[in-house]
């Protein structure tokens, strides 16, 4: 609920001095098991980008420390004031998640409306380049998955093998990555940065994060310092 979200929120910006940043997208459904999810918590997972939009919405709006009242399809509030309030004057700076390879416009738009900035986590390069330039003068993310290992087929079976985990299936196939020697991940993180990502968070497909952050760390990390 919106409302514990921002309260959640909130808090966590207090404790950690301003410097909560949320990340945020419309969740998928691509699996019978990720279907379940939605219908276990509740929710019919066709309203979600609508939810969504009402969700941003509303932390936003308590964020500024003055009563909300607020009247959308899914959600309701009646004169609500939140405390704590957050250390950032208009609360933590939301990304919302969009995919240019999708070729839908409403996502672009929902994040020029309501975010501080977009992420993105399945896009080439070559497609994130398309997207950077339409929402406007805000913040450009890429989350992009890793596994750092001089052994590519040693470094494709270990994110194989998370990532399957993780989601139940593979499902963005190739689109993940690189998974390979430091040189090659050197290279792809050049590529978002040339195609106008500004900030790149790095997670690692791997059972092993710890060695993975180290090895990226030694052999990464200085290229971009």
């Amino acid at each position: 609920h919106p409302l514990l979200l921002a309260q959640t929120c909130a808090s966590v910006d207090v404790i950690s001095g301003g410097r909560l940043i949320i990340t945020a997208g419309v969740g998928g459904a691509f699996n019978r098991a990720q279907a379940a999810e939605w219908e276990t918590a509740g929710v019919d997972a066709k309203t979600r980008a609508a939810r969504l939009e009402e969700i941003v919405e509303i932390v936003k709006a308590l964020a500024a420390g003055e009563p909300v009242t607020y009247r959308g399809r899914h959600f309701s509030l009646e004169e609500v004031e939140m405390l704590p309030r957050p250390v950032q004057p208009n609360g933590a700076p939301f990304l919302l998640a969009c995919h240019w390879r999708y070729r839908r416009p409403a996502q672009l738009k929902r994040a020029a409306r309501l975010g501080d900035g977009l992420i993105s986590i399945s896009d080439t390069p070559e497609e994130y380049a398309e997207m950077v330039p339409h929402p406007g003068c805000f913040e450009a993310v890429m989350y992009l998955t890793v596994n750092v290992d001089p052994d590519p087929a040693r470094a494709n079976a270990d994110a194989t093998e998370f990532l399957t985990g993780y989601y139940g299936s593979n499902i963005w196939g190739d689109r993940w990555g690189p998974f390979g020697d430091p040189e090659r991940v050197k290279q792809r993180i050049a590529e978002y940065a040339e195609a106008g990502a500004e900030t790149i968070i790095v997670r690692f497909a791997s059972f092993e994060p710890q060695r993975q952050l180290e090895t990226f760390l030694d052999k990464v990390a200085g290229s971009f310092c």
